[in-house]
């Protein structure tokens, strides 16, 4: 990931989102409990690492947790070890309302109250923009700007 053209840009961006959730000198600390969608690699993974060194309770959620995404978990889980962060992950598919109620239910469960969502999964699509049709691409459209839809 470090390696990845755009990284520092991404970083800097990271950096930002946690230094604007720091607490000041001085301020008691405020630990939110924070969802990142979209958080396998990417803007997503890095804003999850950088806010739960900011001492935040972090979801990392993305989909397929057992399956492709099961290396990004398991480097999740070690980056928390390592770095003695609360950084947790969870499975959650942005297009599915199911899913996405799911997954609040169980960072309800465990952590008792849901304080941010950043919402930063995508849904893209490839090809010539006459391979899809108008409804096709609206829907792209829909599920990377707004809430799921049915």
């Amino acid at each position: 990931m470090d390696q990845q053209p755009g990284v520092a840009c991404q970083r800097r961006l990271c950096v930002l989102i946690a230094t604007l959730l720091k607490r000041r000198k001085g301020e008691a600390a405020v630990k939110y409990v924070i969802v990142v969608t979209g958080a396998s690699s990417g803007f997503g993974a890095l804003t999850a690492r950088r806010l739960a060194e900011a001492g935040h309770t972090v979801y990392a959620t993305m989909r397929e947790t057992g399956g492709r995404n099961a290396k990004q978990v398991e480097a999740a889980r070690k980056f928390a070890a390592e770095k003695n962060v609360d950084l947790r992950t969870a499975e959650l598919d942005v297009s599915s309302q199911e899913s996405a109620d799911r997954a609040v239910q169980q960072v309800l469960a465990a952590a008792g109250r849901l304080d941010i969502i950043i919402h930063n999964a995508g849904h893209m699509v490839f090809g010539p923009a006459e391979a899809f049709t108008r409804n096709s691409l609206l829907r792209s459209t829909t599920q990377t700007s707004s809430a799921p839809s049915e």
